[in-house]
């Protein structure tokens, strides 16, 4: 059981930037140095609820400077509404600074925590560029460009007021090849009509139990036997990669399912 909730597994996913043709827009460009001139490489976390794997975090930072990413991104529940304190969240992002811009949305625990602004300007502080509402355009010394979206998770305000933001983020992503973070992978036909290429979400913790042949027993807003659990997701021209996450809330042990880094690499 040690095993299952503290051995840290990698996935690995694959995709091709099918742009249309861009014109220099009225978005602000963030000039980043990438591994490659023809590709961005991205680790995707989610659900980390301030668990630490080694001192400071130091076993799951190693493993993502093994990655050697151009980006990390991070799907929320950084830190647990259950628990005190926000100390391995923070050091994570201190240790992932010094090597690569990091990108965050908030998730539910956040919100539920009561104290969100105060630990925002702290990651902020840590180093984390937080994502709120807003959309970022990334260009590699070759000129290749990507859009990078955040959205914040629905408990921050009504779902009408996060449909109204996505739509936002939508009609900003239209000529480009977007990356969406999004906490809640429940949502996925609204990311499919808003037309954004790729989706990260967190939140469903792979089921929490995942059974042979089945897949997740269980997750938040999805009940038994959830439909967006774990992997990859492909509908029409979007697709949605759900992470299973690195630590635990509620339910406090996993089974047949170990927190997992995504290694992500985009090739135009």
């Amino acid at each position: 059981m040690w095993y299952q909730n503290n051995h840290l597994t990698l996935s690995t996913y694959e995709f091709s930037a099918d742009l249309a043709p861009l014109t220099e827009s009225e978005e602000s460009k963030i000039k980043i140095k990438t591994a490659s001139a023809d590709s961005f490489s991205l680790v995707h976390l989610s659900d980390l609820h301030n668990k630490s794997f080694g001192t400071d975090n130091k076993k799951l930072l190693e493993k993502i400077e093994k990655l050697n990413p151009d980006l990390v991104l991070i799907t929320g529940d950084i830190i647990d509404s259950q628990r005190v304190g926000s100390d391995q969240a923070l050091h994570l992002i201190e240790g992932l600074k010094e090597k690569t811009p990091v990108y965050f949305v908030p998730g539910n625990h956040e919100r539920w925590s009561g104290s969100y602004p105060a630990l925002k300007a702290k990651l902020r502080l840590a180093g984390a560029i937080i994502l709120e509402n807003e959309v970022v355009l990334l260009e590699n010394q070759e000129g290749k460009k990507i859009l990078l979206a955040g959205i914040d998770d629905p408990d921050f305000s009504d779902l009408e007021k996060w449909q109204n933001n996505l739509n936002d983020l939508s009609a900003k992503a239209k000529n480009y090849f977007t990356v969406l973070l999004s906490h809640r992978p429940e949502r996925f036909e609204d990311y499919i009509a808003g037309a954004f290429d790729l989706t990260l979400a967190g939140h469903a913790h792979g089921g929490q139990w995942r059974l042979p042949f089945i897949g997740g027993l269980v997750a938040p807003n999805q009940g038994l036997l959830p439909k967006y659990d774990a992997g990859l997701y492909q509908k029409v021209t979007s697709k949605m990669v759900v992470s299973r996450g690195l630590g635990n809330s509620l339910a406090p042990l996993r089974l047949f399912n170990l927190p997992e880094i995504i290694f992500i690499k985009i090739n135009f």
